[in-house]
């Protein structure tokens, strides 16, 4: 029995949880922290319009929220000295100044929308100075976001584990603290300050990381601003489209709902989305381990082993994923008034509708990491394009006629349609038989 186990679920796969991976369990538990105390401190009515603050403040966000993450990993591919430190050099220079004139430019469009468009909108008529706090708190978090690129590109993952935990106390705690005392306007004044700090703490562990080479290039001439800016937009503009399409559709449903229903059903809405944490709980030590194994058998044109392995995620995860949501679902109503107060209740069917979903992203999500891996960017632009396309009219019709529930059930349309993009446009690409039985040797 124990070398069945040790074959289907190897204890060395225990070591290839790394850094980032605990920094993230213990930043989803900050998260997860910050909506129990939230719900029980702000009650439906109050903690609905604290998402519905924080929505609009990401809506407006969005199309000034560039990831140079992933081609910064791609470009840089030396480190702080030898022949490539000046191109470096470039790279750290240029995403400092995208990512300025990225939130002036975000800061300027939310200036306008405060003063000429919030005040017409009922439920945000009494919070505009919360808006703006939070809208600031999220201009330094543009600013910063070069500092958490770099560390990944240098992959100093210790520094990224570290600040990720440090991200989680002052982004998750922090404004738990200051909406104890002062409600919705505490909260949002919490993040900017939690942002400062931040911000304050990213820069001094950025200089021990690539301090000289930013530094230098303020003394050194022939900044190539310019072609590394094409180089970055080249690699960035496929993953840019597809966030920009994909990332509002959860905005868009908090505020559809906040407008048709109540801020009280956006605030059952988002908790009842908060139990899709703890999925995320078991995906990433399982991604850790399997996702480089993947690429490097995919790399090394090892077709064979690389289906192998896939199978075995899927009927190894599978029944995992079921009897997770088979336990969520019996629990919830229990686990809902005790961690987020009696007033929760009626977000007790919504988990039940999402549950379903959650299973169904977590477990198909291997295709839609695979093909961003293997720079298939075409796919993951049509599968953001069904989501804002579909997803959002789905969402405004059910919304419009069965209110907070009618959310939950959107959700779950639009996540079947993604998914059966992602084995279309997988299965297109690979031609592989994934229902079959796991044995080597097998395409």
């Amino acid at each position: 029995m124990y070398k069945k186990i040790k074959r289907w679920f190897p204890v060395y796969a225990l070591k290839n949880i790394s850094f980032l991976t605990v920094g993230k369990f213990i930043q989803y538990t900050g998260g997860f922290l910050y909506g129990v105390f939230g719900a029980w401190i702000l009650g439906a009515e109050g903690f609905g319009q604290l998402v519905l603050i924080i929505s609009v403040v990401h809506l407006i966000k969005i199309p000034f929220t560039i990831p140079l993450g992933p081609p910064l990993l791609k470009l840089v591919r030396t480190r702080l000295s030898g022949e490539g430190k000046l191109r470096n050099r470039d790279y750290a220079v240029t995403c400092f100044l995208i990512t300025g004139i990225a939130s002036v430019m975000f800061g300027v469009l939310f200036l306008i929308f405060l003063y000429f468009g919030a005040p017409h909108i009922n439920f945000f008529e009494a919070w505009q100075r919360a808006l703006g706090l939070y809208a600031l708190s999220r201009v330094i978090s543009i600013v910063r976001s070069p500092t958490t690129y770099l560390m990944d590109a240098y992959e100093k993952y210790g520094w990224h584990s570290f600040f990720m935990v440090w991200y989680s106390l002052f982004s998750d705690i922090l404004p738990v603290i200051f909406m104890y005392f002062a409600g919705i306007w505490g909260a949002c004044l919490g993040y900017l300050i939690g942002e400062i700090i931040i911000f304050i703490s990213n820069i001094i562990a950025a200089l021990k990381i690539w301090g000289k080479v930013v530094l230098s290039s303020f003394f050194a001439p022939r900044i190539q601003f310019i072609p590394v800016f094409f180089e970055l937009y080249r690699n960035v503009r496929s993953a840019y489209v597809a966030k920009l399409m994909k990332t509002p559709y959860q905005k868009i449903v908090n505020l559809l709902i906040g407008s048709y229903v109540s801020p009280a059903g956006t605030g059952y809405y988002n908790i009842a989305m908060k139990f899709e944490k703890i999925f995320r709980f078991v995906v990433e030590p399982i991604k850790t381990y399997l996702f480089p194994r993947l690429v490097k058998k995919w790399s090394q044109r090892s077709k064979k082993e690389f289906f192998y392995t896939l199978r075995k995620y899927f009927y190894q995860l599978g029944p995992t994923y079921l009897l997770l949501a088979l336990l969520i679902g019996l629990m919830s109503p229990w686990l809902i008034p005790i961690l987020y107060s009696p007033e929760f209740t009626p977000a007790i069917p919504l988990v039940y509708i999402l549950l379903p979903a959650f299973v169904f992203l977590k477990l198909f999500n291997i295709f839609h990491n695979i093909t961003f891996v293997i720079s298939q960017q075409r796919g993951l632009v049509n599968e953001a394009a069904l989501k804002l396309v579909l997803g959002v009219p789905i969402a405004f019709f059910l919304i419009f006629h069965f209110g907070y529930i009618g959310a939950a059930w959107a959700y779950l349309a639009t996540t079947l349609i993604v998914v059966i993009y992602q084995i279309y446009f997988f299965h297109k690409h690979f031609k592989w038989r994934w229902l079959i039985p796991p044995h080597r040797g097998q395409s």
